[in-house]
Order: structure tokens, then C-alpha cells, then sequence
């Protein structure tokens, strides 16, 4: 079935059950209140609003306004290169190309192949069981779970709430200004910047480049820092490991709180402290310093025990 909109005049509402098994290219205003199925190509270069049931089968084109106020479900293709709106519930089970703008302000699940070129804001509740490719620009207003692989190529920023649940890796940039809570793997080769909110790992995080931290971090399991690491006016406590492996810690005007193991190794370009560095568990550094000494520790270390760069305090 093919219908085309040519003038102002021809909108098209639908109060029944419609299902497309041809070609659809709506250009002006088509409005859904009922169910509304395409088995086959439906393009979308007006205003399409779906105030009942949308279900995506074949091939699905946006370069217009789409905004969903009920249910819609992708089961195949969706290319948005305009407008998408949802206020509603969006399940996507197939591919979601995102190449303009959406929008999520309700429920908004991924369980296939995400992939966003251009900007994407979450003030809904978004949860991702697949694979996530962030070309573009992220940003997070409410709740985000991501329970798959979530690469971040570009800019991604946490304003309310994120929890990751497997894979993240972060190759550009990451601020967090929000809650942000580490459960399994996360990676960064780009910038991460915690700014204003909390940071919280209980998996295993890994930074190869910038990690500016100038709010709470808190580490329950695994960090290991190869790259910069620099606490700014913020407050680290360490519960469980943290190694500084080939990198630099850079403790400027923060507080840092050991009460597990802090390794600092040999060949990593060390340690500098301007600010409260409080040992309450094992501080390793080097070869030739391990110590347990309860507080302050870096006026303790003697002048023997550095390496590769003096330690500073």
C-alpha cells in the first residue's frame, strides 16, 4: 500500500488497526491512535505522532518529527535522521541508527545494535542489554543501566544517574557530574573527568590516559591507573586495590584515604603529594617501601625510597 502526502492539506489520521505491507512515505502529518504495523518501508519526512501501538518489522526512516506518546517497538530497522521524541515506552530488538536527535522521557530498552552519530539525551529511564556505539554526543539526565558493551567514542556526560553492569569503554570523553557506580569492566583510554558528583567502583577500572578526579571517588575493588591521575580538591578512599602502574598520582589539593593496598610501582613515573595523603592499610611504593605506618604518610617516607621521580609533599 503506498501513500503519499503532497499538500498541506493532506494529513492522514489513523483510528483503527493499519497495517503497511507495501510503501509508506508520509510528508506531512499522519497521527496514530490505534495499532499501526509496517511489514515493509515506511519513511517519515513530516510529523508522525504515535499515541497508540507502532510496531516496526521492516525498514523505518525518520527525517522528519517523530514523536511516540504510547508504544513503540523496533524490530527491524530504524534510521532517525530528524526528530524522535519518546515519551512513552521504546523497546528496540533490531538496529537503531540515531544520525540527528532523540530524545528519551520515558522507558527507552536496547536489546540490539545501538548506534548514535549525533545527540542522544536520556531523562527517562534507559537500559541498554546490548551493543551501544556513542558517535556522538550522550548525555544522561535520569537513569541509564547499560548490562552490555558501551562504546563511548566521542562525548558522554552523567548528570543524574548510570550504573554499568558489564562493558564500558571510554575513548574520548567522560565527565561525570552525577552518581556513577562501576559493577564490572571499565576501561578508558580517553579523558575522565569526575567534576561534581560520585564515583563509586566496584568492579575493575582501568585508566590508560586522564583521570581528573575533583569530587568523591570511592574504590571498592580494582583501579589501576597507567596513565594521569590527578586528584584536584576532591576525596579519594581506597577499600580494596589500587595500583599506579607506569603512570603518575598526582595528589594536589584533595585528601586520599588508604585503608587497603596502594602500590605504587617501579617504573611508573611515581607519586606527588601537596595535600593529605592517610595511610590506614598497606602503602607500597616501589621496590623498596612497604609500609604500615597509620596517617600522614608521606613525611614519613625517607628520601631512599623514591624512584624515577622525587616524591613531593
Amino acid at each position: 500500500r503506498r501513500v503519499l502526502f503532497r499538500s498541506s492539506h493532506d494529513t492522514f489520521t489513523n483510528y483503527l488497526t493499519f497495517a503497511n505491507d507495501g510503501t509508506f512515505d508520509n510528508n506531512n502529518t499522519f497521527t496514530n491512535y490505534s495499532t499501526f504495523d509496517n511489514n515493509n518501508l515506511f519513511t517519515n519526512d513530516g510529523t508522525f505522532t504515535n499515541d497508540g501501538t507502532f510496531t516496526n518489522s521492516s525498514t523505518f526512516t525518520n527525517g522528519g518529527t517523530f514523536a511516540n506518546n504510547n508504544t513503540f517497538t523496533n524490530g527491524n530497522i530504524f534510521d532517525n535522521n530528524g526528530t524522535f521524541t519518546n515519551n512513552s515506552t521504546f523497546t528496540n530488538n533490531s538496529l537503531f541508527t540515531n544520525s540527528s536527535t532523540f530524545t528519551n522521557n520515558s522507558a527507552f530498552t536496547n536489546n540490539s545494535a545501538f548506534t548514535n552519530n549525533s545527540a542522544f539525551t536520556n531523562s527517562g529511564a534507559f537500559t541498554n542489554y546490548l551493543t551501544f556505539a556513542n558517535d556522538g554526543t550522550f548525555d544522561n539526565n535520569n537513569t541509564f543501566t547499560n548490562y552490555s558493551t558501551f562504546d563511548n567514542n566521542l562525548t558522554f556526560a552523567n548528570y543524574s544517574t548510570f550504573t554499568n553492569n558489564l562493558t564500558f569503554a571510554n575513548n574520548s570523553l567522560f565527565t561525570n557530574s552525577g552518581t556513577f557506580t562501576n559493577n564490572n569492566t571499565f576501561g578508558s583510554n580517553g579523558t575522565f573527568i569526575n567534576s561534581a558528583g560520585t564515583f563509586t567502583n566496584g568492579g575493575t577500572f582501568t585508566n590508560s590516559n586522564i583521570f581528573a578526579n575533583s569530587s568523591a571517588f570511592t574504590n571498592n575493588n580494582t583501579f589501576t591507573n597507567g596513565g594521569i591521575f590527578t586528584n584536584s580538591a576532591g576525596t579519594i578512599t581506597n577499600n580494596n586495590t589500587v595500583t599506579i602502574s607506569g603512570g603518575l598520582f598526582n595528589n594536589s589539593s584533595g585528601t586520599c584515604t588508604n585503608n587497603a593496598t596502594f602500590v605504587v610501582q617501579s617504573g611508573s613515573l611515581g607519586i606527588s603529594t601537596a595535600s593529605a595523603f592517610v595511610n590506614n592499610g598497606v602503602f607500597t611504593y616501589g621496590n623498596n617501601y612497604t609500609t604500615r605506618f597509620r596517617g600522614n604518610i608521606f613525611p614519613q617516607i625517607p628520601s631512599s625510597a623514591a624512584f624515577g621521580t622525587a616524591v613531593l609533599f
